[in-house]
């Protein structure tokens, strides 16, 4: 079961990154084994997906940056 579906309901606008976040669960398993390689590319979108999310929670938790 993918995380995302357990925040779904508490935190909706997680759902606008549904396809990222599937992704992102992906690699955090699969790059782990031989010969699963990942590009600059991959690795810069999968950051940019975890710095907006952890936005999100953020704000739901009243934590932003001030």
């Amino acid at each position: 079961m993918y995380y995302w579906k357990k925040c779904k309901s508490i935190i909706p606008e997680l759902l606008n990154f549904k396809e990222e976040l599937i992704e992102l669960s992906a690699f955090a398993v699969e790059i782990r084994y031989p010969g699963i390689t990942s590009t600059r590319e991959d690795a810069e979108r999968s950051i940019a997906v975890a710095e907006k999310v952890r936005g999100i929670i953020r704000r739901y938790f009243g934590l932003e940056k001030e």
